[in-house]
């Protein structure tokens, strides 16, 4: 990359030491410029070895999976169990100002390379230590997998059809999720040192941080329904079709978002208004719910008359949200994918060429791409021309020494927050969290849709998850008084995050280019569902229709699914706003060393493309398009979700090696069908996975889901229960990690949340405020921030430019 086209993070080196738990981590990293080198053993990444292979052929330099998460990096071989390896890692060290890493607890430490002894040799690195379980406590040498952990973070629950095996989600989200964070966690430490000069460490399981990562609502969702006197709370299961119905059409299948009334009315004109959908009862959400095999064979008539393209064209013309059911090809081919230039070409001298996803979001001033292809093993061995050179920043830091605990990484940042639903209120909870004074604007004129999801507009779960740490200022953005008010707030401001529908923010004056002239140096994060630009790019969607989108969904089902169904949660809106964060805080640290502000554009469909990149690969490589597997892997077996005592109980298995298998087979007491032949090794087991997950599955289903996991984990089985609500609150792992935290609402009273995942040993505890009322801080803000004198606040107050809720 040239200087001319540098990236947000070009000043910064990466040592990477991460496999499939972090490379995406890293990858993420080097996304956005950042000097990725990529540390593996002389045996090469396990990563190296995960199918499918380009053209077939299992190679080193053709695992698609390996290929997509390693774009971007150089590479280099290092045995860190002989001296001269450790030697030339230390060297390395110097010279960089983050290494990943994701060795079990106390490997690194017990090589002589924990940071204690790195942080000696260069005062200024930031190190992330990415484990399964964490650092201590009683899971803390527990094995784990991506199934895994995907079963424990609350996700899989609600995933799959009604009364099926829950089913897993394509590609590696628990890691992808955790490495969301990591990412998060580093970008923060390193913006924390321009004031603190020092590194930190960072500590980071997979456990903990894969249930933010993807669906931080499972927690308080439950504790929301823990009232005195309703009875038992409902507990998450699979919703399947009945929140986001699917139907079929002339080419395929059609996924609906119909929540609000005015949205099922705008489907049934969508549909020529036929009587029998005109039943009021057919308006009310829970009622279509308890009836959706009816719904189903009704709606059958009408959707089976159009074709994809003409439901997903009419639904934005009338005004309800509708997705077509796309596969991997579809997606690559979609116009707006290539209004967009979201894949881009790129030639491996061993794979060949292909399309990549790139990364989702576009930048205005600084590139965000792929630059090179992933390295081949050991590719740049002979190139190591910067070991033992220790950069002008690192000599600085090691002149200044450490400091005491940093302040928040944010502190002195402002975010003005025009977010709605999860994807924009989820990063403001993040930026909040580190530091960020961040001011919600909204209104009873321009609710937030997860305000209007309960009863009571201060008393929903989902919204006062992703709405703690922030200030509310109510404020009419219909008023030309309240637009002005606004901007007055936009001249102080650094971030300003929004998600509305295109052209609303613009029909406000509010754009980028109305707004950069108020605030030249502001960062503009932009988020729609299909990004800006292109055809789509003002249509309206949810993220269960931007995964119907991008092809994710196509492959969100087991084989025998009669359509994918995916997950009745809220995937990629939560992973969305990680993304939104990384982009910010990248962006800060690029104004920091350069005075610019900028534009980012991000599309929530590059979002979930990005969680399955190798399935694009394995299009555009293997012209093959990737057909659903379930819970089933192509290089492991038992791999799956499998019953167990009780109603909807399931325990997740997997095993990758024959001695794992024979650790199952003790741990089980040895049945019979244990000996047969026929699983002895991994090749067999995958030619008989059917008959296999049938004796596994008969074997659960007489335990309880704890048990099993229990029992397998002391052999060395990786097993995890698919938790709900209760488990995740009892889980003894989370609890030793304070990953669950108690907040009192004026409204809701004491609720659980998931506490805030980001542990950097030098930066001063970081704190969850609770979600605020509609305009708690109006009059805060404008007597602090405007300077304005209480008898202008009233006058505007009735005149309905601005709102305000007192505590109640």
């Amino acid at each position: 990359m040239s200087r001319e086209q540098e990236g947000a993070l070009t000043e910064y080196r990466v040592l990477d030491l991460a496999d499939s738990k972090g490379a995406y981590c890293a990858k993420l990293l080097a996304d956005l410029g950042a000097d990725v080198i990529k540390v593996e053993g002389p045996e090469g990444d396990p990563g190296r070895r995960i199918p499918p292979f380009a053209g077939d052929v299992p190679h080193t330099e053709k695992s698609l999976y390996f290929l997509y998460r390693n774009a971007n990096k150089r590479g280099i071989t290092l045995d860190l169990e002989t001296g001269e390896g450790r030697a030339t890692l230390k060297s390395l060290v110097k010279t960089a100002d983050v290494l990943v890493e994701n060795s079990p607890p106390g490997y690194m430490a017990g090589l002589g390379l924990g940071y204690p002894v790195l942080r000696e040799i260069n005062p200024g690195l930031v190190m992330a230590s990415i484990t399964e379980f964490g650092q201590g406590g009683p899971y803390r040498d527990y094995k784990g997998s991506n199934l895994v952990n995907f079963a424990l973070s609350g996700t899989m629950i609600n995933s799959g059809f009604p009364g099926k095996t829950p089913c897993m989600m394509p590609g590696t989200p628990a890691y992808d999720g955790a490495s969301l964070v990591v990412a998060i966690s580093i970008l923060a430490a390193l913006y924390s040192r321009t004031a603190s000069v020092a590194g930190q460490y960072i500590d980071i399981s997979v456990h903990e941080a894969s249930r933010i990562g993807l669906y931080p609502w499972s927690v308080p969702n439950y504790s929301y329904n823990l009232n005195p006197g309703w009875g038992p709370p409902t507990l998450e299961t699979r919703l399947g079709p009945s929140v986001y119905p699917i139907y079929p059409c002339k080419d395929g299948f059609i996924r609906v978002a119909t929540l609000a009334p005015r949205q099922w009315d705008a489907l049934v004109r969508v549909l020529g208004s036929p009587e029998v959908l005109l039943m009021p009862e057919w308006r009310e959400l829970l009622y279509r719910m308890g009836n959706a095999d009816d719904l189903y064979a009704i709606m059958l008539e009408f959707t089976t008359k159009y074709t994809m393209l003409e439901l997903f064209e009419a639904g934005h013309r009338e005004g309800v949200p509708i997705a077509p059911i796309l596969n991997i090809k579809d997606f690559v081919d979609n116009p707006q994918t290539k209004a967009r230039k979201f894949f881009v070409e790129v030639n491996h001298p061993i794979a060949g060429k292909a399309l990549y996803p790139g990364p989702p979001y576009r930048w205005s001033v600084t590139p965000a791409g792929i630059r090179r292809p992933a390295p081949r093993l050991g590719e740049h061995n002979e190139k190591m021309s910067w070991q033992g050179h220790a950069s002008p920043r690192v000599n600085q830091m090691a002149k200044v020494g450490e400091d005491k605990a940093s302040p928040l990484p944010l502190n002195g940042i402002r975010v003005l927050s025009f977010g709605t639903g999860a994807v924009v209120p989820d990063c403001g909870k993040i930026l909040g969290e580190l530091g960020a004074d961040v001011i919600k604007i909204e209104s009873k004129e321009n609710l937030d849709t997860m305000r209007t999801i309960g009863l009571d507009i201060n008393n929903v779960a989902q919204f006062n998850e992703s709405n703690r740490n922030k200030r509310s200022f109510g404020v009419n953005l219909k008023m030309e008084r309240g637009r002005e008010i606004v901007k007055r707030l936009i001249k102080m401001t650094d971030i300003l995050a929004e998600n509305f529908r295109g052209g609303v923010m613009k029909a406000f004056g509010l754009d980028y280019e109305s707004v950069r002239r108020i605030n030249p140096e502001i960062i503009y994060l932009s988020s729609q569902g299909f990004g800006g630009g292109g055809p789509y790019s003002d249509f309206q969607a949810y993220g269960p229709l931007l995964c119907a989108t991008c092809g994710m969904l196509s492959i969100w089902a087991h084989s025998d699914d009669p359509y994918p169904v995916g997950t009745s949660g809220t995937f990629p809106d939560h992973t969305a706003s990680k993304y939104l964060v990384v982009a910010a805080l990248a962006a800060l640290d690029y104004r920091r060393r350069t005075g610019k502000g900028q534009f980012i554009d991000m599309a929530q469909t590059e979002v979930a493309a990005n969680f399955i990149g190798e399935c694009y690969l394995e299009y555009t490589i293997n012209k093959r398009v990737p057909k659903p597997l379930g819970n089933r892997s192509l290089y492991a077996a038992p791999h799956g979700c499998y019953p167990c005592m009780g109603e909807d109980r399931w325990c997740a298995i997997t095993v990758f090696s024959d001695e794992e298998w024979h650790r199952l087979c003790d741990a089980i007491g040895k049945p019979l069908w244990t000996h047969n032949p026929k699983f002895a090794d991994i090749q067999g087991r995958l030619e008989n996975v059917e008959e296999l997950d049938r004796l596994v599955g008969e074997w659960t289903a007489t335990h309880d889901a704890n048990e099993v996991m229990e029992t397998l984990q002391r052999a060395g089985v990786a097993a995890g229960i698919v938790q709900r609500g209760p488990d995740t609150i009892e889980d003894p792992q989370l609890k030793h990690l304070g990953a669950i935290i108690e907040l009192d609402h004026p409204v809701a009273g004491k609720r659980l949340y998931p506490a805030i995942p980001f542990k950097m040993c030098d930066t001063q505890p970081l704190k969850s405020i609770r979600a605020p009322l509609l305009g708690e801080h109006t009059e805060e803000i404008c007597r602090q921030l405007l300077g304005m004198p209480q008898d202008e606040i009233e006058r505007l107050k009735l005149e309905g430019v601005l709102e305000s809720t007192p505590l109640y």
